[in-house]
């Protein structure tokens, strides 16, 4: 009864062992050549249980397999997976470094190094990783996945998140950004995604390099390179204070796709701080809060607005103030009421003003929204639409 019960207790410890293996070595087959070497067989009277070696004794025994077997690729990573819990991280980055050689996929033997180098907090060294593997082409079922499903793709879009994570320069953004133009060249995205991570750091002489390498893959495709030309700076130019909700919704979604918004969002700020009592910059920090759906925030620039003119308005700035506050529903005060007592009416007690006269009086064209009608048809909007760039 008690060596029962000893041996109830040394199955259960060897199955709680067995379930803390590592994938690479829980997986090793009975009686494989590689049994001996991470296994050290005991006796318990009538039974056998293997037992797993530590590294300091799997390691030679690795060594002298892969004297045997030079050109075996699994030994290195077995080697380098030991060395790194032996804390020998040199000696592991050698055995990662000649796997990801000789590795019969090297696809996944370069993402496996990436992935120690994460391990190791090494982000410039995992970027690298990542794009060796991006480089290789499809292979196998590889191949008739989807672009955005393929191993390099993804090994591009990790590549991305690294230089994002760890805060890494532009020029690793740019190499990220060339090694998928180059590896996926009939690919918009690729494009794309580069095209809005110049624009939103204003570099326009690579801007333009970039449409005319388009233009030369996509020679047939004009809308995108004149969107793209003619987007942010066109918009920004010819911006008005009145614009209708049609112009600012294409222009705030031009913004969302080229990642610009929050850097529109500080230059309106630092504009406001710059002149408070200016409408410009009041207006276009207004309209980015109320497109968002921050109707607070909106309702606090135009109270800030207003503070700073101090009931100093012309006819038109003030009939514009007025259509943003019924705009975000800011005030339940009438129309009227929002106006400074200089322009102030009171309607005739025989006739007083219909609501739908009072809207069509708004809605009458005014001095500050014919020039933005003179130059809303110079803006053509593709159909096409750019997505949002993962970078």
């Amino acid at each position: 009864m008690k060596f029962s019960r000893k041996l109830l207790i040394a199955a259960g410890l060897a199955a709680t062992l067995a379930a803390d293996l590592p994938e690479w070595i829980s997986t090793i087959e009975v009686r494989h050549k590689l049994e001996d070497v991470f296994y050290s067989t005991v006796s318990f009277g009538a039974n056998t249980l293997s037992w797993r070696k530590p590294p300091k004794e799997t390691r030679p025994a690795l060594s002298q397999q892969i004297q045997q077997t030079p050109a075996e690729a699994q030994l290195y990573f077995l080697r380098a997976r030991e060395a790194e819990a032996q804390l020998d991280f040199a000696a592991a980055e050698t055995d990662w470094a000649k796997y990801a050689q000789i590795a019969p996929s090297r696809a996944d033997a370069w993402r496996e190094k990436a992935a120690f180098h994460q391990r190791r907090a090494e982000p410039e060294k995992e970027l690298a990783a990542l794009l060796e593997a991006a480089k290789l082409p499809a292979t196998g079922a590889d191949i008739y996945r989807p672009v955005r499903s393929q191993q390099s793709w993804q090994a591009l879009d990790r590549a991305a998140q690294v230089v994002t994570d760890h805060l890494l320069p532009d020029d690793r953004a740019i190499e990220v950004l060339k090694a998928r133009e180059a590896r996926y060249p009939n690919e918009f995205e690729s494009y794309s995604r580069f095209a809005a991570w110049l624009t939103t750091r204003q570099r326009e002489a690579d801007v333009e390099a970039l449409l005319s390498r388009y233009q030369r893959v996509f020679p047939n495709d004009e809308a995108w390179p004149l969107e793209l030309r003619a987007s942010v700076a066109l918009y920004d130019r010819a911006f008005r204070a009145d614009w209708p909700d049609r112009l600012l919704t294409a222009y705030f979604s031009l913004l969302d796709s080229t990642n610009s918004r929050r850097q529109f969002a500080a230059t309106a700020r630092q504009g406001q701080t710059a002149d408070p009592s200016a409408i410009e910059p009041a207006a276009r920090l207004f309209h980015h809060y109320r497109l968002s759906g921050d109707t607070a925030s909106a309702q606090r620039v135009l109270h800030e607005l207003s503070k700073a003119r101090n009931g100093r308005w012309v006819p038109a700035e003030h009939l514009l103030i007025a259509r943003f506050y019924a705009s975000c529903k800011a005030t339940k005060k009438p129309l009227a009421a929002t106006m400074p007592p200089i322009f102030r009416t009171t309607p005739a007690p025989a006739k007083a003003a219909s609501p739908s006269s009072l809207i069509s009086w708004c809605n009458r064209p005014s001095s500050l929204s014919a020039s933005a009608a003179a130059i809303s048809p110079s803006i053509a909007i593709s159909p096409r639409s750019t997505p949002t760039p993962a970078f």
